[in-house]
């Protein structure tokens, strides 16, 4: 993770203080600023697995700065830390700003609404909808069907394979909402 780190570090003396402000906002288009911001991503990512999701979070939140379109796709990360720490707030404004009809807006958008509101009339909306699109992932959050030692290397929309890696995701957030998962 060190070495992460350093490159992080070389990166951003290297791109110099000029370009994170003049450029913010369309720093992928910039080839020259790509490697910084993938070892950044990687370190963000290094930081979240060995549990340090606070600074992981300020990582993300800054690459989101630099490139709001996520190139990338750090949201998919950021959410699972924001959901992880109870940062509903943010997690909701996250999914407002990219919003999008997947499997993991749409369960993520269920889970948030039982954190903030408990078994609404909202939440049964939106499981019905996050079900229609992809009714594998219950199973799988559920424990009916226990999850492979590794995840698929590929999955499609609505897919049993998508499912696997939502709920490899996003299950330890779901344990601990044991009414919600009876409800799912």
């Amino acid at each position: 993770m060190n070495l992460l780190k350093r490159g992080v570090e070389m990166g951003s003396e290297e791109l110099g203080e000029t370009i994170f402000k003049e450029d913010k906002g369309h720093f992928w288009g910039l080839i020259e600023t790509r490697p910084f911001m993938r070892a950044k991503s990687n370190y963000a990512f290094a930081l979240r697995k060995s549990g340090n999701t606070q600074e992981a979070i300020k990582h993300y939140e800054e690459l989101l700065e630099l490139n709001p379109m996520d190139n990338q796709g750090v949201r998919y990360e950021l959410i699972e830390a924001y959901l992880a720490t109870k940062s509903i707030k943010k997690a909701k404004d996250l999914l407002k700003k990219y919003p999008e009809d997947s499997t993991d807006n749409l369960y993520n958008l269920a889970l948030i609404e039982y954190m903030e509101h408990g078994n609404t009339v909202k939440l049964k909306k939106y499981l019905k909808e996050a079900k229609k699109h992809n009714p594998f992932v219950g199973d799988y959050l559920s424990g009916k069907k226990k999850l492979p030692s590794t995840l698929p290397e590929y999955y499609g929309w609505g897919d049993e394979n998508e499912a696997i890696v939502y709920a490899a995701k996003f299950k330890d957030v779901w344990t601990e909402e044991p009414a919600l998962l009876k409800i799912l």
